[in-house]
């Protein structure tokens, strides 16, 4: 019987690594534009470390979105049929469409609390070896990294 679930167990890690590795993810900025829109396609979760390091007119994430971001988290969906949706905490966040404008995906978002649209850009950067979206809010820069 032992025998049996540790089998099962090298069946099961086999199964797990042959999935991490079955497609190379782009890790500059280079191969993410030739391998875009594919590269863009995913969940993206908001960067708390990168992103706090780099405010400027706030002291922390949690002062510039409330408790709602330690709370509720901050995630971005990137879909193959251009839909996308995104939320940082507590009632922002929104859902549209995208497009890819040269190295910069577009949305047209349909904010969840607010009426009208807005409008996000996301750009690709490369920082140590790590490739990232880059968002604009509120005057500060928000660091999105994939989940793929």
């Amino acid at each position: 019987m032992k025998g049996y679930w540790a089998g099962c167990a090298a069946l099961l890690c086999a199964l797990l690594l042959a999935g991490c590795s079955a497609e190379k993810q782009p890790v500059t900025l280079e191969e993410m534009e030739e391998a875009a829109p594919a590269s863009y396609v995913g969940t993206w979760q908001l960067d708390g470390q990168r992103t706090n390091e780099s405010l400027t007119a706030y002291a922390s994430l949690q002062e510039m979105f409330g408790t709602g971001l330690s709370t509720y988290g901050a995630s971005m969906e990137i879909n193959e049929d251009h839909s996308f949706s995104y939320y940082i905490g507590a009632g922002i966040g929104g859902e549209g469409q995208w497009e890819l404008e040269e190295n910069t995906l577009r949305a047209l978002v349909t904010p969840y609390m607010e009426e009208g649209e807005s409008q996000l850009l996301l750009t690709p950067a490369t920082e140590e070896e790590e490739t990232f979206l880059t968002m604009d809010f509120d005057g500060e820069t928000l660091y999105w990294s994939c989940e793929k």
